[in-house]
This record gives structure tokens, C-alpha cells and sequence, in this order.
């Protein structure tokens, strides 16, 4: 998990979708939260978090940007034009 380059950008995605679960910190408040991080939370992940723009991770920005329901919103989008496309 360490090596990967991306690691400690998706660690700080978790920990900032973790600070607010439930409607998340904002659109594009990754920015304005990431040098306030305390770099060695969540301690149940291995390795540091890296402060940046987003957390490189699509899932994890809009879970950490816009919470649960923001996710649950989008799962759900995703899932009616997937229907429309398979049934024409």
C-alpha cells in the first residue's frame, strides 16, 4: 500500500470523508481542509497522509467532498443510465 504513489493522497480522502460522513467537507474543500490534517490520522491506516488537491481517487473525492448521501446520490445516477442504456 506504501509504494503506491498515490497512497497518502487517498489516505488523506479518507480521512477527511471520515471528519463529516454524512454531507461531507464541501466541493473542493479538500483544499481548504488538507493543511489542517493531522497527517498521522486515521491511525488504523498504515503510513502518512500527503496534503493535495484531491485525494487522486474519484470514489474517495466524492465521498470526502460530498458524504454518504453524495455517494448514495451518485451510485443511484449511475444505476438509472445504466438501466436506460440496457433497456433502450
Amino acid at each position: 500500500t506504501e509504494q503506491n504513489p498515490y497512497w497518502g493522497a487517498w489516505r488523506g480522502g479518507v480521512q477527511q470523508g471520515l471528519l463529516t460522513p454524512l454531507k461531507g467537507i464541501g466541493p473542493s474543500g479538500t483544499r481548504n481542509t488538507c493543511a489542517t490534517l493531522d497527517t498521522n490520522l486515521p491511525k488504523w491506516l498504515p503510513g502518512k497522509n500527503y496534503c493535495g488537491n484531491h485525494p487522486h481517487n474519484f470514489y474517495l473525492q466524492i465521498i470526502s467532498e460530498t458524504g454518504i448521501l453524495g455517494i448514495l446520490i451518485f451510485m443511484s445516477m449511475v444505476k438509472m443510465l445504466f438501466f436506460k442504456i440496457i433497456n433502450g
